[in-house]
């Protein structure tokens, strides 16, 4: 299977389809997700977690076309994107010290009321190439 352009299984209970759709919005990233995380980003359906565990254990899609590995659930042929987290993860690592440092200098500037790490070093994703991406909130009519 190429990316989550393939259709899921015929016939999937709503939790499984909901399942389905949040492993192919991640997949998008190259983002294998946990049991939990499967749990967090549920669209449309509302599951216990044990619930979830269950269905990705016992589901009509697994394991053809939904795997498990290494603690992650991803589509069939895309195993190779668990390394690819954790490498991004760890690139993340060395980038928050700088965003932590440049976000306090930020929040410290007149007018400024929050400012929040934003894109994919929020979700400990990044490439080489990554930069920071902050959001900034200004008092009204400030900015």
């Amino acid at each position: 299977m190429s990316r989550a352009t393939a259709a899921p299984p015929q016939s999937l209970t709503a939790l499984e389809r909901a399942i389905w759709q949040t492993v192919a919005y991640f997949d998008v990233f190259d983002y294998p997700l946990t049991a939990a995380e499967v749990h967090r980003y549920l669209e449309g359906v509302t599951a216990r977690a044990g619930d979830i565990a269950h269905t990705l254990a016992n589901g009509r899609f697994s394991p053809q076309h939904l795997v498990h590995a290494n603690g992650y659930y991803m589509f069939a042929g895309r195993e190779h994107i668990v390394a690819k987290r954790q490498r991004r993860h760890a690139l993340a690592q060395r980038l928050w010290p700088a965003a932590i440092r440049y976000g306090r200098f930020i929040s410290s500037l007149p007018f400024v009321r929050m400012v929040a790490v934003t894109g994919s070093l929020a979700v400990n994703n990044v490439d080489e190439h990554a930069d920071i991406d902050y959001l900034v909130v200004t008092e009204n009519g400030r900015l």
